[in-house]
């Protein structure tokens, strides 16, 4: 292309604005990139890893700097030829008079201008055309002032006031592009601090061993399901603990040890001889369900504090103060403990030292414990979202939007993440991703549809698979999804237990109680357990719905059933925790 001086000096400004705009685009693309990548496949990123990772984001930054640069430099140079400045051939020295000045030859330098300024000849008026005028001083005919420039200034003022101009223009469409992506892209982007620097010092894990319960929920998924081959229980109260007035805690078993938020305190007591090993006192109740992992335990206060004990001792490890109460239960993964409060906020915490790893602020409260599965972390909140999130940087990955209140912990499992959201339960695709945007763009297509635009249909909420309710559409399911590799189980407020297949949603079998659950129930083996608001107790045949055995414990339950080394430990709303084989 034959380009004049001044398109060329254009199209060199639009390659390196280009080029610098593209790098950028193409820097945080590429570290999105990488970092879904590598979270997908469940790499950490540290050391050696990050540096590769980095030079991988910036490659693929590079990528876009030269398209970047061309299309806007051609687009600039083309947009001025079809808006009629059709730039001129640069001028030759002789060109480069001012009206009345006689230029120097072709041999004379720069340093002749202020020579050439002081032998001006008289000439035409550049302002109203008047002859005979002396430049340097006021028209006769018009009265404004005859201004001589150098040679230099006379042909480069103008191009260099305009290129200021463009380069001003480009620099705030730079600008307010790259700010416009940071802010698309900021929710979705690991953040570098937190990835090099909050580093977690262990590796624990309340995933529990053999024979042991060690957290709510049961495990990191909160599937509430224990795979048992033993001897089948058969409802026998073997011993009954006082743990004095009731909380919602269900008691984590570990060593033969069970631990259980009490009121006004954390107490830990030899299962085998029933005697308080050790009392920890706080200022009120503890609703929090315990989570051990390696040597501590973890509980959340209505005071707004996340303690962390030692579980042998009852002795303080850490604590760490959140805006607002913290009645949920802990997960801990990888050194990181995960815990929602009341004031909207999901935190993550070094499991060692109490140190603050990330915080994400919800919508409405969050529900904990979260569940943490494939790299991922799943939690509810009290507005109908489900969020997921990247678990070692807490930077986003999905969000469901139900509108309904969603006040259980969601359960994964079989690739899917289930939760309870305005009575119904959905599944959702563990392994589904939000995009920038997509929301808002969805809102936009849901709106044109609802004005008769010809659109199609607008998309779903992304990675939702099925949806399901019970019988009555006027009832609602209670409490959070059993998940088993079969079914999902779940209790709704006529007194009804379902099975759902766990892959397409499909009712298997209902069972009819003689009052609503009280409690999440609980899958160990083949048997499904729960307990109903009379204070009936029951055991089901996971694949029939058939009952197998059922009691009385003279009160309801109040907090989920725990098992652990074939006994069940049933904590009721009287104060008791009974031991049943």
């Amino acid at each position: 292309m034959d380009l004049d001086p001044r398109s060329r000096r254009v199209l060199q400004i639009a390659l390196v604005a280009g080029a610098v705009v593209g790098a950028l685009l193409g820097l945080v693309a590429g570290l999105t990139l990488v970092f879904i990548v590598a979270g997908d496949l469940g790499l950490t990123v540290a050391g050696s890893e990050l540096v590769s990772f980095m030079f991988a984001a910036i490659f693929a930054g590079c990528l876009g700097c030269g398209a970047a640069g061309v299309v806007l430099g051609v687009a600039w140079v083309v947009g001025t030829r079809l808006t009629g400045s059709t730039p001129q051939p640069a001028a030759t020295p002789a060109d480069r008079t001012v009206p009345g000045v006689t230029s120097p030859t072709p041999d004379e330098a720069v340093e002749a201008d202020s020579r050439q300024a002081a032998n001006l000849q008289p000439g035409a008026c550049p302002h109203c055309g008047a002859q005979g005028q002396e430049a340097g001083v006021s028209c006769e005919s018009c009265g404004r002032t005859i201004i001589t420039l150098p040679r230099w200034a006379q042909s480069r003022a103008g191009p260099r006031r305009v290129l200021r101009g463009q380069r001003m223009v480009l620099a705030a469409l730079s600008l307010v592009a790259l700010l416009a992506l940071v802010w698309v892209y900021y929710p979705f982007m690991p953040n570098p601090v937190t990835l090099a620097f909050n580093r977690p010092e262990s590796k624990a894990t309340s995933e529990p061993p053999p024979e042991a319960w060690t957290m709510g929920g049961g495990d990191l998924r909160q599937s509430s399901f224990v795979p048992y081959s033993g001897d089948p229980l058969r409802g026998t109260v073997a011993a009954s603990i006082d743990l004095g007035p009731s909380t919602r805690s269900s008691p984590a078993v570990v060593d033969g040890v069970v631990y259980a938020g009490g009121h006004l305190q954390v107490a830990a007591i030899d299962a085998g001889t029933h005697t308080h090993l050790w009392r920890y006192p706080v200022g009120g109740p503890v609703h929090s369900s315990p989570a051990v992992a390696g040597d501590l335990l973890y509980v959340g206060l209505l005071d707004n504090r996340i303690l962390a004990l030692d579980r042998h001792t009852g002795s303080l490890a850490w604590s760490y103060e959140a805006r607002n109460p913290v009645p949920g239960s802990a997960a801990v993964d990888g050194g990181i403990v995960y815990m929602g409060s009341r004031d909207g906020s999901l935190y993550a915490l070094d499991a060692s030292t109490g140190e603050e790893i990330w915080k994400v602020d919800t919508r409405g409260f969050p529900t904990s414990p979260p569940a943490v599965y494939s790299g991922r972390l799943f939690a509810t909140s009290s507005e109908g979202d489900l969020y997921g999130r990247h678990s070692r940087t807490g930077d986003k990955r999905l969000q469901v939007r139900t509108g309904k209140l969603a006040i259980r912990p969601p359960a994964a499992g079989n690739g899917m993440v289930y939760f309870e959201a305005g009575g119904d339960v959905l599944a959702v695709d563990a392994g589904a991703r939000g995009l920038p945007i997509q929301y808002q763009t969805s809102l936009l297509w849901a709106q044109l549809s609802k004005w008769d635009f010809p659109v199609p249909d607008p998309p779903g909420q992304p990675g939702v698979k099925w949806r399901a309710s019970p019988d009555d559409p006027s009832d609602g399911f209670l409490f959070a999804p059993v998940v088993t590799p079969e079914a999902i189980y779940l209790a709704d407020t006529a007194g009804l237990v379902y099975a759902f297949d766990a892959i397409n949603g499909d009712r298997l079998w209902a069972f009819r109680a003689t009052a609503r659950a009280a409690a999440r129930p609980l899958a160990v083996g083949e048997r499904l357990y729960f307990g109903a608001a009379d204070g009936a107790f029951y055991a089901l045949d996971r694949s029939s719905g058939k009952e197998n055995w059922s009691m009385s414990l003279g009160s309801p339950l109040s907090a989920q059933p725990v098992f652990a080394a074939g006994v069940l430990y049933l904590r009721t709303e009287d104060g008791l925790l009974h031991l049943v084989r």
